[in-house]
């Protein structure tokens, strides 16, 4: 005689860990892919200046390309979220809240200012990220 488990409860249990961690590892991946938007373009064809308080030259990125690295503290300010549940299901977002006064600096790089051009990096990590993820998924 064949014995019936009722496992739903292990199931829904699993489902819903997997989920979690999918959201969270979402979110790693597009900081990831952002950061390494800026950090793999190569080099930049921008103004060469000069590092504050050295003598360590750098050169800018130019309209339409990733902002170029100078010093790491917008590179490193990309950070992402822990999922947290919500009505549609988890979620969980890479973010930098590094500020210039009171403006985001992410936004006035990526979309650029009435003085500076954009200096696309967010969409196309983001794309390199969901790209990856369909990798994955296969």
């Amino acid at each position: 005689m064949t014995r019936w488990i009722d496992n739903t409860r292990n199931a829904r249990r699993a489902v819903h860990e997997d989920a979690q961690r999918f959201a969270e590892a979402g979110a790693i991946l597009v900081r990831d892919s952002i950061v390494l938007e800026m950090e793999s373009y190569g080099p930049r064809s921008g103004e060469l200046y000069t590092v504050p308080g050295t003598r360590t030259k750098y050169r800018a990125s130019a309209d339409g390309e990733p902002p170029a690295i100078r010093e790491g503290a917008y590179r490193d300010s990309w950070q992402y979220t822990p999922a947290v549940r919500t009505e549609f299901g988890w979620s969980a977002f890479a973010f930098t809240d590094l500020m210039v006064g009171p403006y985001v600096l992410g936004e006035l790089l990526n979309y650029g200012t009435s003085r500076m051009g954009p200096r696309p990096h967010v969409e196309p990590g983001i794309e390199r990220a969901a790209q990856e993820m369909e990798r994955l998924l296969e």
